[in-house]
């Protein structure tokens, strides 16, 4: 397919309006190209390595070809600017040529599609909209359209950490916990299995911690590689990474207080408002694909 770039030069059959009307039609789709990838980015979308070098490669040729038919140029940051006008909007071509401007188009993306807002099939007590979006974008692709179920919550079966085995029996991974803390402090753990009482720990680098600052700052920890002391489960609790004698989360069996410390399987930060916490309600979530 040949380059953006090569199709601005005028074919010698076309006159200059026929000419215009094509370099109109061009600015269009390239503006169509470019609202999907800044909707991209802004969704946080991950794009698999194996396509990012020529996505972003077609994109870098898009705006070279948008920088041509508008007379724009590149500022820092990647906004387009024209010569004569400092603002973040870029020149339209149609105007230009003294037709009606047109209004700034938003992304053809809508709020509640499954990369959006997860389908939930029960309601959180402890997520919000907000929190729900955040993480979505960070699940692993093997859950990505799935819907949420409930498979265990403080507020439904009981202050339990038995229940919420039982609750898992049949269920497999990956299993997305959430906790309340009497701050109103959320955290949690994204882990690769469902829990369980084990005699080792149990899990994969897929697992991470997470925790959100002033209500609505997600913020992630991922597997260091320095061990693999992902998830264990035990009769009377149940923790998160370790090592040096402490882990990154650790939970009661009543639900009723909890742990948070520096450990060497995610380098994490004290996940809670402090490091020993007292839980104000917790939830499990388990994803169940589409039939």
């Amino acid at each position: 397919m040949p380059s953006p770039i090569c199709l601005l030069s005028r074919p010698p059959h076309l006159t200059a309006p026929s000419c215009d009307r094509l370099t109109r039609t061009l600015a269009q789709g390239l503006d169509i190209v470019e609202d999907f990838f800044s909707a991209s980015e802004a969704r946080g979308w991950v794009l698999p390595p194996s396509g990012m070098t020529e996505v972003d490669g077609h994109k870098f040729e898009f705006r070279k070809a948008r920088k041509k038919i508008n007379g724009s140029k590149q500022v820092p940051g990647g906004v387009l600017r024209s010569p004569s006008n400092t603002s973040t909007s870029r020149r339209d071509p149609m105007a230009a040529a003294g037709e009606e401007p047109r209004q700034p188009r938003a992304p053809s993306f809508t709020r509640g599609q499954s990369f959006d807002l997860p389908n939930m099939l029960d309601e959180s007590q402890i997520l919000s909209y907000d929190h729900l979006c955040k993480l979505a974008h960070h699940l692993p692709n093997s859950v990505v359209g799935c819907s949420w179920k409930l498979a265990y919550g403080t507020d439904v079966h009981g202050i339990s950490l038995r229940t919420m085995y039982r609750n898992m029996r049949d269920l497999e991974g990956p299993i997305l916990l959430a906790v309340r803390d009497t701050a109103d402090h959320i955290f949690g753990v994204l882990s690769s299995t469902q829990f369980r009482v084990s005699d080792k720990f149990l899990g994969n680098g897929h697992c991470f911690l997470y925790t959100f600052h002033d209500s609505l700052n997600l913020e992630i920890f991922t597997w260091t590689g320095e061990n693999d002391f992902f998830v264990k489960g035990d009769p009377d609790s149940l923790c998160f990474g370790s090592g040096d004698g402490v882990f990154g989360l650790w939970l009661d069996e009543n639900f009723f207080c909890g742990s948070s410390c520096k450990c060497k399987t995610f380098d994490n930060k004290v996940l809670a408002s402090e490091e020993q916490f007292h839980i104000k309600s917790a939830e499990a979530w388990c994803f169940r694909h589409h039939a």
